[in-house]
């Protein structure tokens, strides 16, 4: 049987393993994840731009256990972008020194990817021509299990926090527990310097709201308070692309939001998936969209939250 294919942009693409049920309880194949990324790739594309990719590649479906894609595998097509950088684990950990880390550029390549078995996609902080100068700043809100309601009042508070700091929040669901709050840096500073930085805000909002906010990982201390997680803020580490799928029962997608929707009822982590997100775009444009030009000095929002905390100190 001669398997279809797709030609997009002068590429010819060989589609297989059309019919396997990617997600079983809510009836999605493969087919409908190709589909998907093929018309979500014009919102998707401007935001991992350059930025190498980690992808979750599933043979199966979902619950069959799948595996993460970081190295470009040998046997892609040359025309799939990639770029070499250090590798996170680095020489010490045995591991080899540098990955030809896998980009994503145009819409074929993120077709192919899919075509792979590649359900989410997770992103660098930076972008692969300063690799060790991240260009966002990142805080993960989880929640005590699934209980999504004290998520919006600490993102909130957060977001008040780092815009009197100058800085510009933007915010979205994580298509699995809770939010991530992601604000556009310029890329003047470490990995370390970031992750210091937003450690110590981190810290005064959660002090300043110890009933529902903490930055205790220990998930026994911290009780039903939202944890807000800093640890993301380094060299290697990933968060979830906008807009992608997650590997969990009913296909949810990693979703943009208007700050204003945080006060919607029914708000929930996984409140859009891979049908409801499209019906969304056609109604509204990507709140996410244009944040690159946001980018401010990490320096100049340093020195007033030092301000801040040793005021708070006094």
């Amino acid at each position: 049987m001669v398997q279809p294919f797709i030609r997009i942009a002068g590429r010819r693409i060989n589609l297989t393993h059309l019919d396997t049920c990617t997600f079983p309880k809510a009836k999605v194949f493969k087919r409908d994840i190709i589909t998907y990324y093929r018309t979500i790739a014009r919102v998707m594309l401007r935001h991992i731009h350059d930025r190498p990719l980690t992808l979750q590649v599933f043979s199966g479906d979902i619950g069959s256990g799948g595996s993460l894609m970081r190295d470009r595998p040998t046997s892609f097509p040359q025309w799939i972008p990639s770029a070499s950088i250090p590798s996170p684990e680095g020489p010490s950990s045995g591991k080899k020194g540098s990955i030809n880390a896998v980009l994503a550029s145009a819409s074929a390549d993120l077709i192919y990817l899919a075509n792979q078995g590649m359900v989410a996609l997770h992103m660098g902080l930076s972008r692969v021509d300063r690799i060790h100068y991240p260009d966002r700043l990142i805080f993960d809100l989880d929640p005590s299990g699934n209980d999504f309601s004290s998520v919006p009042q600490v993102a909130v508070r957060l977001k008040r926090s780092i815009e009197s700091l100058g800085l510009t929040p933007y915010i979205q669901t994580t298509g699995s527990r809770g939010a991530q709050i992601s604000v556009p840096i310029k890329r003047t500073s470490t990995f370390d310097e970031v992750r210091d930085f937003a450690r110590v805000l981190a810290r005064d909002v959660a002090s300043s709201f110890p009933d529902i906010a903490t930055v205790d990982a220990d998930e026994a201390r911290r009780g039903k308070r939202v944890y807000i997680n800093c640890s993301r803020n380094a060299y290697g580490q990933t968060v979830i692309v906008p807009y992608s799928l997650r590997a969990m029962e009913g296909a949810p997608v990693a979703t943009p939001l208007d700050w204003k929707e945080l006060g919607a009822t029914d708000l929930s982590a996984e409140k859009y998936d891979i049908q409801s997100i499209l019906r969304r775009l056609a109604q509204k444009s990507d709140p996410w969209d244009g944040m690159n030009r946001r980018a401010s000095s990490l320096q100049k929002a340093r020195e007033r939250l030092e301000a801040t905390v040793q005021s708070g100190a006094a």
